[in-house]
């Protein structure tokens, strides 16, 4: 095992990792991404919210519906969804194994995280834009009332280009420490 110094880079490939996978499981968790909202004549309030991890609709009492249910007429949205289960597992992957090359410092090691992050980005990336293409369908037939997208739908997106840019970060890291006597022999893998 060779235990190095991390470089400033390969430091702050890491911090740009760490936030790009807290903005990604926030993105996922939090229970918004859509949400509607009807008040009748009659004062009967109707809400739907629809999210990553569930939709919840309430007329006036509540259903719930994890990830795994795939709605009819939105099949896109499971879609969407899975994507994003892809993204968080990749991108925590992608996380363990920036850590694991603290202390092994093997390139090999690295260039998994660079892939893992490139994949994290575009899933979610994929994810977030099946759904701004098709959200709008989600008040089909609902009366006329209150929706829109809500802030973890842009978080998510910020997640996909921040673990973009971790990767790249990642790579240069990787390139810049194999020119310094690093795992040479790994650095045409990037």
């Amino acid at each position: 095992m060779v235990f190095l110094c991390p470089t400033v880079l390969d430091i702050v490939a890491l911090a740009v990792t760490v936030v790009s996978v807290a903005l990604q499981y926030l993105s996922f968790f939090y229970p918004e991404w859509w949400s509607y909202k009807h008040v009748s004549s009659a004062l009967v309030e109707r809400t739907k919210t629809v999210g990553m991890y569930q939709t919840v609709e309430c007329l006036p009492k509540c259903e719930t519906k994890l990830l795994v249910n795939i709605e009819g007429d939105y099949e896109w949205l499971f879609i969407s969804r899975i994507f994003e289960v892809f993204a968080c597992f990749l991108c925590i992957l992608a996380l363990f194994m920036h850590v694991l090359y603290l202390p092994i410092r093997k390139e090999g090691v690295r260039s998994v995280a660079i892939y893992l992050l490139g994949a994290a980005g575009l899933f979610a990336l994929g994810g977030s834009f099946v759904f701004a293409a098709l959200y709008d369908s989600l008040g089909d037939g609902l009366a006329a009332g209150t929706h829109s997208a809500s802030f973890p739908f842009g978080i998510n997106i910020l997640a996909g280009f921040l673990h973009i840019l971790a990767s790249a970060l990642t790579a240069v890291a990787t390139v810049k420490a194999a020119g310094h006597g690093g795992d040479s022999d790994m650095a045409s893998i990037v």
